[in-house]
């Protein structure tokens, strides 16, 4: 028997739903569970469920983060928090927090609610998890491996209700270590993936970012040791109209991924940034170069370019800059094969 968090684990077979689960008062929760909530009606009973369903050989807690929604977000959430109110702890914020200077101090507080747990899981509110043992397998393999800091997963993609495998799902049937250097430009560590030792993120660095996304998280979480990646799906992430990221047109995405990697290059430069600095500004010209609709000066198009060639390191890149120029469905067919 080993004792943690003042609790002992016991056989992977007492395992039972943590909806079930009975601890002493006071017990803190070796996983804490993060979500983000926002006018996700339709989809905020699957994620609960999800997290309902859990079977764990150890205690865990629900931390939401409910952004003041306009429409029953926040009274379906309340049903679940009087329920199970040993499972859940909810912040309702007085008012919708994106965009406004009063974010960063809400989110300090739900943050600092999170780290209670030893390690801590996240799933947004229109996400959900599949596998009852996902958080079990991934709290097994990161206590039993000291020198990795975070576990994710295979997925599939609901969109408006239509199931289908995540991007890497033929492309990584084993599981494999990565470092940030090694990790593949398909993003393989979803939100609702992700399973990370807390002691191996300090949770200021957010406040160091102004486009704060998950990559942040796993760039800090690699700095300070790998990560694994399990070919099994264990979550669904959710594509809907609704969603703040699927509202935004595909050249808005690049420009903001484009600024995310600047800023985070500008921080941390090293060679990993710059890589992905680099790729994120190709992607970003050549969306534009093509289909841009006029939207956008040309020369500020070329600058992207120039800005680019200035970050070659490398006959790769170089050979990644050239490819840049071709027209945006030879150079996705290109990315799909390469990885």
């Amino acid at each position: 028997m080993e004792k943690d968090n003042e609790y002992t684990y016991v056989p992977l077979s007492e395992a039972i739903p943590i909806k079930e689960q009975m601890w002493a008062e006071g017990t803190l929760p070796i996983v804490a569970i993060g979500t983000l909530a926002y006018n996700h009606e339709p989809y905020i009973r699957d994620c609960i469920e999800g997290i309902l369903m859990q079977k764990t050989t150890f205690p865990v807690h629900c931390i939401i983060f409910e952004d003041c929604s306009t429409d029953n977000t926040a009274k379906i959430i309340k049903e679940y928090q009087e329920q199970y109110p040993n499972l859940f702890t909810v912040f309702y914020q007085p008012e919708n927090t994106y965009g406004k200077d009063s974010r960063k101090e809400a989110i300090r507080i739900y943050c600092e609610a999170r780290a209670q747990g030893k390690y801590i899981a996240l799933c947004e509110g229109d996400d959900y998890w599949t596998d009852p043992n996902k958080l079990q397998k991934q709290v097994d393999f990161l206590k039993e491996n000291p020198d990795f800091s975070l576990c994710c997963h295979n997925w599939e993609v609901n969109t408006d209700g239509v199931i289908t495998p995540s991007p890497v799902h033929h492309k990584y049937k084993k599981e494999f270590s990565f470092t940030f250097d090694t990790l593949p430009w398909i993003w393989i560590t979803k939100t609702a993936t992700l399973l990370y030792r807390k002691e191996s993120l300090d949770l200021s660095i957010a406040h160091h970012y102004q486009y704060s996304r998950d990559v942040h998280t796993v760039y800090h979480l690699l700095k300070n040791g790998k990560g694994i990646f399990f070919p099994q799906i264990m979550a669904i992430y959710r594509m809907h109209s609704g969603g703040v990221w699927a509202q935004q047109n595909d050249n808005k995405k690049n420009i903001i991924t484009a600024k995310l990697y600047q800023e985070l290059y500008s921080f941390e430069p090293n060679k990993g940034t710059k890589r992905r600095y680099l790729y994120a500004n190709l992607a970003c010209f050549n969306g534009l170069l093509y289909n841009n609709d006029k939207e956008y000066a040309i020369k500020n198009i070329w600058k992207l370019f120039l800005q680019s060639l200035r970050l070659i390191s490398n006959i790769k890149d170089f050979v990644f800059c050239m490819g840049a120029l071709l027209p945006t469905k030879l150079v996705n067919y290109f990315r799909k094969k390469i990885g």
